[in-house]
């Protein structure tokens, strides 16, 4: 969304710095497929993954292209409303794998009474800036 809205260049780099250190949707895809899937269907969920990211690795160029012939801010505000829309999906729609199996006691670890997602939501707010 910052580099929508940026119109000069500082606010550029911010967006992409904070782009960046927020980028690392392939590994959590992964790892959601990961945690998921049985281990039958894991790996025809792994191509399925990597089609889609190929097919975004091939599609996002030209459609960014296009968009920029008729604004050099659309690709920008494209990539922003995406953006949000996968944001807010994953937030109220993503339901994470509930693990059901008992772990043994020497491998139980104890939790500080604060869930990794309750530690992530605040940082989401980096996504919108």
């Amino acid at each position: 969304t910052l580099l929508a809205l940026s119109n000069v260049l500082w606010m550029l780099y911010l967006g992409r710095i904070i782009s960046g250190i927020t980028g690392a949707t392939g590994a959590v895809a992964a790892s959601v497929v990961a945690d998921s899937t049985a281990v039958s269907e894991r790996t025809a969920w792994f191509g399925r993954l990597g089609a889609a990211f190929g097919a975004g690795l091939i599609a996002g160029p030209a459609i960014g292209g296009l968009a920029g012939d008729i604004s050099p801010h659309l690709p920008f505000v494209i990539a922003a409303i995406l953006n949000a829309c996968t944001f807010l999906m994953v937030f109220f729609i993503f339901k994470p794998a509930v693990q059901t199996e008992e772990k043994p006691a020497e491998q139980k670890q104890e939790s500080a009474g604060i869930s990794f997602i309750t530690l992530l939501k605040p940082l989401a707010l980096l996504l919108f800036v």
